[in-house]
């Protein structure tokens, strides 16, 4: 694993808005560069960059979210800083000196931009890429299964039957471990409704519940197809991942980027269906290696920003 090697720390500054799923990259990259790397961090809201303190110096400035570009750009340039947006950037691409963005993007290639399989998010692995246990790490054995529901998007109809009709079968396929259902800010409360009414053991998270902890503590996990982050952070914690179906919207003249995404996992084998399981099937048989795209990004990213201070070093950005 490549250190970084600084006589000081190196002072990164996170620039972020008001949408979790962006802060969520924006703690799972940080999580990684303090593991790899001397340096302290400072996180500022995207609407409060201007009144800054003038007297911090930055190295590197983050930013995630579409309404961070423009204020990441102007302090980068304020500071003389090595600049990273995290998903496809709003602005010209050749104003950053670093891009990192999920592969369904599609963006176009260059030595600036690294691809990863879905977004970054804050999940901590048990395992190397390798399957080898790291060191000191957590007794995490299977205490329940987990079902993940997000709710109506752009890409996808959302169908209370449909999900109920889902979450009826997988409860009655595995009945090893108690089934755990995590709905989400956007999931309908009728949908809910006719869940309870018709699942009463069915066991409802809190809100305000650890979700991190309760995928790893999951023996398999179902998602709803809207739910792409979710997804990715079930695959992320190597869990048997299953994707709860809902139909495309279609879109004229447009790709729907997620429903191709999906396509994807699925020929790669990352992803299963309803349709996959049996009742002789058994869920342990699927192996997951888990996606380690953050500690890819961050390695990507160090090493990237050593080749820009190695060219800038003593000169005015």
């Amino acid at each position: 694993m490549p250190q970084a090697n600084h006589a000081k720390p190196l002072s990164i500054c996170f620039v972020h808005d008001d949408r979790i799923g962006h802060q969520k990259q924006l703690r799972g990259l940080e999580n990684q560069l303090m593991k790899r790397a001397l340096c302290t961090t400072h996180w500022v809201d995207q609407q409060s960059v201007a009144l800054l303190n003038h007297a911090l110096r930055f190295d590197i400035c983050i930013g995630a979210g579409h309404k961070t570009h423009w204020p990441l750009w102007r302090l980068a340039r304020r500071h003389r800083a090595f600049s990273v947006v995290l998903m496809t950037p709003s602005l010209p691409m050749f104003l950053f000196d670093a891009v990192i963005c999920p592969r369904h993007d599609d963006p176009k290639a260059s030595s600036r931009v690294f691809v990863t399989k879905g977004p970054i998010n804050t999940i901590q692995h048990l395992t190397t890429p390798d399957r080898k246990p790291y060191e000191n790490a957590p007794d995490r054995s299977p205490q329940h299964n987990l079902i993940l529901l997000g709710g109506p998007s752009k890409h996808f109809n959302w169908s209370s039957e449909r999900i109920l009709t889902t979450v009826k079968q997988l409860v009655r396929h595995d009945t090893d471990l108690p089934w755990l259902l995590s709905p989400s800010r956007r999931t309908p409360d009728t949908t809910i409704e006719r869940i309870k009414a018709e699942l009463p053991r069915l066991r409802f998270l809190s809100a305000n519940h650890d979700l991190d902890q309760a995928i790893h503590r999951a023996k398999q996990v179902w998602v709803s197809a809207d739910s792409s982050n979710m997804i990715y952070e079930a695959l992320s914690a190597a869990k048997p991942t299953g994707v709860i179906e809902l139909a495309t919207r279609h879109k004229l003249f447009r790709k729907n980027r997620l429903r191709n995404e999906l396509e994807r996992l699925y020929r790669e084998n990352h992803v299963m269906r309803l349709a996959d399981l049996s009742p002789e099937s058994d869920i342990n048989n699927r192996q997951q290696t888990g996606l380690h795209e953050a500690e890819r990004a961050t390695e990507w990213l160090l090493m990237r920003y050593e080749t820009w201070r190695s060219k800038h070093e003593g000169q005015d950005v």
